[in-house]
């Protein structure tokens, strides 16, 4: 999706770290090695081998127990595996590069199989040698194996559905939407920004293939120089630019606004500005203005129910904030 919401010009002129091997790295199309894992399931830890699952279409799945998101989609995963174990295997993978360790991956796994007792989804523990193949900075990560041993997609978790679960097992659909993370991602070059803007502002869509990230840029004085905010919800642009709110709850925010689908959905917006160099509290504050003015909002601080919050609410007159999608 290309969106530019708003720019102001003054011319003239996310995460695991990367996992990319230097050799070996597998694609669609490749055949799963056999390859030697230990795998963490109902409590017990076995050898076993990744060539032991042909004959069943494999979904591996890499996750991390910090991974929210990864968790959240557990259920989901776990409720395939029952309705398609004939024809399927789910297997988490739990990288070594998550800096999880086998004491609290297992501690964790014995707790979830508590309190969701039919949880029957094996693990792959502490891999080193299997997730090394992949090119990947963000998860989930899910990784598609036929009956046969060959790769036949890498997606996100958007889509591990049951409509392309069985789309796949009966050959119907042969392509699905491949996840492709940018691995070498550096915020501190222009993203939404022209090379020929020296101070200016624009707030736009998100940026596939990267994880929700925020920062500033500085120099050698550490005087800001710029300031970013990369797949956020604009609620969370905000919580960058008024740092005392960057931890409140929802709660402590009211959005007078006529939709807050907007504000409230992550990964849907970015944010960067450049400037002459401030420290850290203007360059917030310049943000914080900025956002007004792109957005028409007014922000202010009000106390409801004995507790300082942050009123967002949305002027009348016309603005800046422009849509405009292709």
């Amino acid at each position: 999706m290309a969106m530019v919401l708003s720019m102001l010009y003054a011319f003239p002129q996310s995460k695991l770290p990367a996992s990319k091997s230097n050799t070996g790295v597998l694609s669609i199309g490749d055949t799963l090695p056999a390859l030697t894992i230990q795998v963490l399931d109902n409590g017990n830890i076995q050898t076993s081998n990744t060539t032991s699952f042909k004959g069943k279409w494999l979904l591996l799945d890499f996750w991390a127990t910090w991974c929210t998101s990864c968790l959240h989609g557990f259920s989901k995963l776990n409720s395939f595996q029952k309705k398609y174990s004939n024809n399927l295997q789910v297997l988490l993978l739990n990288a070594a590069s998550t800096g999880d360790t086998k004491a609290k991956v297992t501690s964790f796994y014995i707790s979830w199989i508590k309190q969701h007792p039919d949880f029957r989804l094996p693990t792959i523990l502490l891999d080193s040698l299997l997730s090394t193949r992949f090119q990947y900075r963000m998860i989930p990560h899910t990784i598609w194996v036929d009956d046969h041993g060959i790769i036949r997609a890498i997606t996100a978790a958007t889509e591990v559905t049951e409509e392309n679960i069985e789309a796949m097992l009966t050959g119907t659909k042969k392509n699905l939407p491949e996840k492709r993370d940018i691995m070498d991602f550096d915020p501190a070059q222009d993203q939404l920004l022209s090379s020929r803007v020296i101070y200016g502002s624009a707030i736009g869509g998100p940026i596939d293939g990267i994880s929700s990230k925020n920062g500033t840029v500085k120099d050698s004085r550490n005087q800001v120089t710029k300031i970013y905010a990369f797949n956020q919800s604009l609620l969370q642009l905000y919580q960058q630019a008024i740092w005392e709110t960057r931890f409140w709850p929802i709660n402590r925010f009211d959005l007078q606004v006529k939709d807050t689908t907007h504000w409230l959905n992550a990964y849907v917006y970015s944010y960067e500005q450049r400037m002459s160099p401030l420290a850290i509290d203007s360059a917030r504050t310049k943000m914080k203005t900025d956002l007004d003015r792109l957005l028409n909002v007014e922000t202010f601080f009000s106390e409801k129910n004995g507790k300082r919050t942050l009123i967002i609410r949305e002027l009348k007159q016309n603005g800046l904030f422009t849509s405009k999608q292709n």
